[in-house]
């Protein structure tokens, strides 16, 4: 804070004054208020501009980059009134500013924290919807009974390899809800086993290639947990995956379940390489990857991503190791739900034969890969290329389901759902069942799809298990 003459003269200077700007009393007092700004600024006339004002209007507030001695500027936000004597003259100005650096950063963090967000959707998007046509090509061979053994290893590594691709892109969307608060989990009583499963089979195949064994020890009866079952197989997903990656050819991994003072204790242990000491907090760190050469590959995100749905889910995670070479363990600790094991609905093979499915989508990869896969399942599945062709061939194939694309050029599937489903209130069963496939998959989109009468929402690329799900009528995304 300072006082200046009429004509921008600092008249006093006071000591928050002194700390911002570097100048102190002795230097700034006498001097015109010019001294604070930038030689630009003064060859502008920015540096006086707004003293008429003041002393037309009484007061002139706003921002502006000052000077300090050093050279370095600094965004203030500037007070200025007009002071006058006891008889009404103008007699100075009182001039304050304060720094709002930090302020400005913050603001600057949060908009690339949004830009990164809105970048990391688009790429999931233009990522998923490549993947899909592949999902579908490869499980096509995988379903066909006469192809030989060479074509069926090769389907077999594609498979392989498009999972981590899928789970990769999953976790670069996870990435950004972390980093801008925005991770939610939907947690509700999860047979423990059942997602210890799941997530053993899908990571079997990578052990089996690098020939290493698995001990599973499980709970004898059903143990629960309030988990969103997608978000907790991600985690034990990435820890099982971490322990192959970093385990050599013909190790060990095993996998414990254990409940112990209410809490259900999960051990994930390998024979791998084992952490350094000071490490073990470290890793769970963004983009942190302790002792990696770059052969294995990775971003460095799993295991903040796995800590930060554990604790999404009120859990902990830890790690533990003997040292370098001598493998290491991750814990998830989460509280056990006291539940009744025979009342809880348990998922059952679904028969997923017989339909009439129109699949709509502008990517004639995407609609004819998805066509054949159905009709390998046992449907007369149909592709149509456009909103407009779709609309007609609905008119004479009658589908029992639609799989409608979201963007497309001439109509967007919101358009067509609203021609096919005129008034989603007065659905009655009759008409076809008609779900989102897209590869846009945030909760935000998941809400505009179901408000807007969509009885589902699926996300590219679909697995057979989900795509079956949904057909039966247990997969309302």
């Amino acid at each position: 804070m300072c006082e200046l003459g009429l004509d921008g003269e600092i008249r006093v200077w006071n000591s928050g004054a002194g700390a911002l700007f570097g100048y102190s009393a002795e230097e700034a007092v006498g001097r015109p208020v010019s001294l604070l700004y930038s030689r630009q600024d003064v060859a502008s006339g920015h540096d006086l501009a707004t003293l008429g004002e003041v002393r037309a209007n009484g007061q002139w507030t706003g921002e502006a980059r000052l000077q300090r001695q050093d050279g370095a500027l600094v965004r203030c936000h500037i007070r200025q009134a007009l002071l006058r004597d006891a008889g009404g003259c103008p007699m100075g100005i009182l001039w304050t500013a304060r720094d709002m650096s930090d302020k400005a950063r913050l603001e600057e963090l949060e908009g690339a924290g949004r830009r990164v967000q809105a970048f990391l959707a688009i790429l999931a998007h233009e990522l998923r919807n490549p993947l899909a046509p592949i999902r579908n090509a490869v499980d096509v061979i995988r379903l066909m009974p006469a192809t030989d053994a060479r074509t069926r290893h090769c389907a077999e590594i594609i498979g392989r390899q498009l999972q981590l691709l899928t789970r990769l892109v999953t976790d670069l969307m996870d990435v950004g809800r972390v980093t801008t608060g925005k991770l939610k989990v939907q947690p509700v009583p999860t047979m423990v086993n059942d997602i210890v499963t799941a997530a053993v089979e899908a990571i079997r195949p990578a052990l089996e290639a690098a020939g290493q064994s698995l001990s599973l020890t499980l709970p004898a009866g059903p143990v629960f947990v309030n988990a969103d079952a997608g978000r907790l197989g991600q985690v034990l997903s990435n820890l099982l995956s971490n322990a192959t990656k970093y385990t050599p050819r013909g190790g060990a991994v095993s996998l414990h379940v254990a409940t112990e003072g209410g809490n259900v204790i999960t051990a994930i242990s390998d024979s791998g390489q084992g952490i350094a000491p000071e490490a073990l907090d470290r890793i769970f760190n963004l983009f942190a990857q302790e002792g990696d050469d770059g052969a294995r590959g990775g971003l460095g995100i799993g295991l903040a991503l796995a800590r930060a749905v554990v604790e999404a889910h009120g859990g902990a995670i830890q790690a533990s190791s003997g040292g370098l070479g001598c493998g290491s363990t991750f814990t998830v600790i989460l509280p056990e739900v006291e539940m009744d094991g025979a009342t809880v609905p348990r998922a059952t093979a679904t028969d997923c034969t017989g339909l009439r499915i129109l699949i709509v989508d502008d990517s004639a990869d995407s609609a004819d890969s998805m066509a054949e896969l159905l009709t390998v399942l046992g449907h007369d599945a149909r592709p149509a290329y456009s909103g407009t062709q779709a609309l007609e061939l609905a008119r004479g194939f009658d589908p029992d389901v639609v799989l409608l694309d979201l963007e497309m050029p001439d109509m967007n599937g919101f358009e067509v759902l609203a021609v096919l489903r005129p008034d989603p209130a007065s659905v009655d069963g009759t008409g076809p069942r008609i779900f989102a496939l897209t590869g846009h998959g945030t909760s935000d989109d998941r809400r505009r799809t179901l408000a807007a009468g969509f009885d589902a929402h699926l996300v590219k690329p679909l697995s057979i298990e989900a795509l079956c799900r949904a057909l039966a009528g247990d997969g309302a995304g």
